[in-house]
């Protein structure tokens, strides 16, 4: 029984410094909601589009660093005002206006830096519905003819498939420390029976 304690004490030991110092590295800035919500449906229009995430992000000035692009269903990118960046306390808002009138499913895709350096990308979609007939006015002017812009986006080329999530999770470090704990706890259930045995 005491060996068996020592076990889980070791185990106990060995998750707690595992996640523990994990913890503050998986903080990254990973998308918390979005406007328009993913899969919804709205009406075509001058829609604003917002990207939140829960961290800040890291300001690199224009053409760098946090990047995104709407795709059209007929893979165009629809006009777009700059994407801007809005710190709200811990967190950082991205915002632009984006005229959307051909039906059909648009998918925003986003590659963003956090703070800490760490890049972090995802995607999601939703679908538009053009049932008054509007259409794009050529003269609200898109990012990068306005003389006013914040700052100009980049396309990035990621895959468009399904509209799934490709965030970075943090699942991925939990299933390492899972497999790292069985592994560890398994070699020092061993040494304890080799030692029992031996006795």
């Amino acid at each position: 029984m005491k060996c068996l304690r020592s076990v889980f004490a070791g185990l106990a030991l060995i998750g707690l410094t595992f996640f523990g110092s994990a913890s503050p590295a998986l903080a990254h800035a990973n998308e918390t909601s979005t406007s328009p919500a993913a899969g919804s449906t709205i009406e075509a229009g001058l829609i604003p589009i917002e990207i939140s995430f829960g961290e800040k992000l890291m300001n690199l000035g224009a053409d760098q660093g946090n990047v995104v692009q709407i795709q059209a269903p007929d893979g165009s990118l629809p006009s777009t005002s700059c994407w801007v960046p809005a710190d709200t306390g811990s967190t950082t808002q991205l915002s632009a206006t984006a005229q959307l009138a051909i039906p059909g499913k648009y998918v925003v895709t986003w590659r963003v830096v956090s703070a800490d350096g760490h890049p972090v990308e995802g995607l999601f979609d939703f679908t538009v519905k053009n049932t008054a007939g509007f259409e794009v006015d050529p003269a609200i002017p898109a990012c990068g003819a306005d003389s006013s812009a914040v700052e100009s986006p980049m396309p990035i080329s990621a895959p468009v498939d399904d509209g799934a999530t490709t965030v970075v999770t943090q699942w991925n470090w939990i299933g390492l420390g899972a497999i790292a704990t069985a592994v560890i706890g398994l070699i020092i259930w061993l040494v304890l029976r080799r030692t029992q045995r031996s006795e």
